[in-house]
């Protein structure tokens, strides 16, 4: 879940209109909308799979995805504490991608993979997840 709330904010980003809101209400408000949407979804499938009911490992898997979409979230804002205006939006989009970069980079070291092919891997699922950003916004029109 972290990680597609970093994606869909990226994306979110590439849209801004500077006229319009604000970066903070950008980030929280997509969070906010995402993890609604997305709890609501599980809360549903859980239950058809579940046979109607729902179990504590449901229950868990809920609080672990709402935990990484708030993290996110609030890695997001440190930039927009932080830096002023022009560089708090190359501060949150570089948060981002750090986010994406770094688990791509576990999950490559997890596998067995030494720190170049890890490096290397973690880039290319940073171009990947860039190309995703842009496909979207150019699907919608923006």
């Amino acid at each position: 879940m972290a990680l597609y709330v970093a994606v869909v904010l990226d994306a979110a980003l590439l849209t801004l209109d500077p006229r319009g809101i604000t970066i903070l209400q950008l980030v929280w408000g997509t969070c906010v909308g995402l993890v609604l949407a997305h709890l609501f979804a599980f809360a549903l499938a859980a239950r058809l799979a579940g046979g109607g009911h729902r179990d504590q490992e449901d229950r868990e898997l809920a609080l672990a995805q709402l935990t990484g979409a708030v993290a996110i979230a609030a890695l997001a804002t440190v930039p927009l504490l932080l830096l002023g205006e022009p560089n708090e939006l190359l501060g949150v989009e570089l948060v981002l991608s750090a986010c994406i970069g770094v688990a791509a980079y576990g999950v490559r070291r997890k596998s067995g993979a030494g720190p170049a092919g890890a490096l290397v891997f973690a880039a290319v699922v940073l171009v990947i997840a860039g190309a995703i950003a842009i496909i979207k916004n150019a699907l919608v029109g923006h």
